[in-house]
């Protein structure tokens, strides 16, 4: 049982990140709240924020509601397949890759000032992990929502987490809306030459360029 706690403590841990949004960023709303006297305008645009945000809302607590059901009621390899739930764990160590790496990369190659959260990125980030897909974080969401399924192997949390996986992707436009006026020209560049989530294109992509390289 001390096991399960550990590891739903994890998840949820590990899902506070992923709901960053790539460059969309819900704590954005968060550190602005403290920053004194700008207290009061943060709160009478709050329902902008929410708004803005309203799938990430849905997808996060769908997530969540996953993670729940294999974790703490026990919903947990009902199909017997031990094959699949194996299979589930490593898609989800991928996602753990996927969600965690942003956070040093940012903070590495975003120009973040020192002081503030590694999602204030004020330089575009288009190499290493960003140059197989534009939203890591985005995928690590999705990644971890099909491990879940595979972990579990019941129909309830395969629905809920269709609905999570289609929600993410449809927030993903709203990402890339965001960074078109973030980044302007630049980032439309960039959606050209990079897939949104699918790292298996991402790679063939790489593949490609350095064989006609070499």
């Amino acid at each position: 049982m001390l096991n399960v706690h550990l590891a739903l403590q994890k998840s949820i841990i590990r899902l506070r990140h992923v709901i960053c949004l790539n460059n969309v960023y819900l704590f954005d709303f968060m550190d602005s709240t403290k920053q004194g006297n700008k207290f009061v305008v943060v709160i009478g645009s709050e329902m902008k924020h929410r708004k803005k945000f309203i799938l990430s809302y849905i997808w996060s607590s769908l997530l969540v509601a996953q993670i729940l059901l294999v974790f703490v009621f026990g919903m947990d390899n009902k199909a017997g397949l031990q094959v699949i739930k194996i299979a589930g764990y490593i898609v989800w160590a991928l996602s753990v890759i996927f969600g965690w790496l942003p956070i040093f990369i940012f903070k590495r190659k975003g120009g973040v000032a020192k002081g503030k959260s590694y999602v204030k990125t004020t330089v575009l980030v288009d190499t290493g992990l960003y140059s197989i897909v534009r939203h890591p974080q985005y995928t690590a969401g999705i990644l971890f929502s099909l491990a879940l399924i595979l972990v579990s192997q019941t129909w309830l949390i395969a629905t809920i987490g269709l609905a999570c996986i289609i929600l993410m992707y449809l927030d993903i436009l709203n990402a890339d809306k965001h960074e078109i006026k973030k980044f302007g020209d630049e980032y439309k560049g960039y959606i050209k030459k990079v897939p949104g989530t699918n790292f298996f294109l991402g790679v063939i992509r790489i593949m490609r360029q350095k064989m006609g390289a070499g």
